[in-house]
């Protein structure tokens, strides 16, 4: 169905007005006529005017439901923008993030080397320690067995003295007998013969 504008309306409207008093010029016909022609004039006018209205309401609802369209679709770009900028400004952080945490980690790592270093002296500090501890271990031993020997040795010495000293008795002993028996021996010359 064609759309009409209001003025195009009124001319069409007006051409058979003026087509319809011609055909009663021709007839030659009276008034009755004339109100006739008239009449469907008026009733083409109003039906041509009740589609124009119709598809003019249409058309308004069509500029309504698109308008409706054109606002949801505007919130929709809004809320998608701000999704954006909100993702956009999260990506941002995760980045520093991601940044903040690379430099911890090197720090971290740069400690383990440290630590790995240090525990490698400790190490090579212990095993010198343990070599240490192994030779005082080895002297502490040496010198118990010194001390054992000497122990034994002065035992030896108090069992020799103790010899010693009884050999020694007994020697004074006999030097005492020995003397005795001299005397002895020197009052029975001493004594003359009967």
């Amino acid at each position: 169905m064609s759309v009409f504008s209001l003025k195009e309306l009124q001319q069409i409207g007006e051409e058979r007005r003026r087509g319809g008093h011609c055909q009663e010029e021709e007839v030659g016909g009276g008034g009755g006529a004339e109100r006739s022609g008239e009449k469907t004039w008026r009733v083409q006018q109003l039906e041509m005017m009740a589609a124009h209205n119709h598809q003019l309401s249409g058309l308004q609802a069509e500029v309504t439901r698109l308008g409706a369209e054109l606002e949801r679709g505007e919130a929709e770009l809004q809320r998608v923008e701000l999704q954006l900028a909100l993702s956009h400004r999260q990506t941002d952080r995760e980045m520093e993030r991601t940044s903040t945490l690379a430099t911890h980690n090197h720090t971290l790592m740069e400690r383990v080397l440290q630590l790995e270093q240090r525990v490698c002296e400790l190490e090579g500090s212990l095993r010198a320690a343990e070599q240490d501890q192994h030779a005082l271990r080895q002297e502490e031993e040496a010198s118990q067995e010194v001390r054992r020997r000497m122990l034994e040795v002065e035992r030896e010495k108090e069992e020799q003295r103790g010899a010693l000293g009884e050999l020694s008795g007994k020697l004074q002993l006999l030097h005492m007998r020995e003397e005795e028996s001299r005397r002895h021996e020197e009052a029975r010359e001493a004594v003359p013969a009967a």
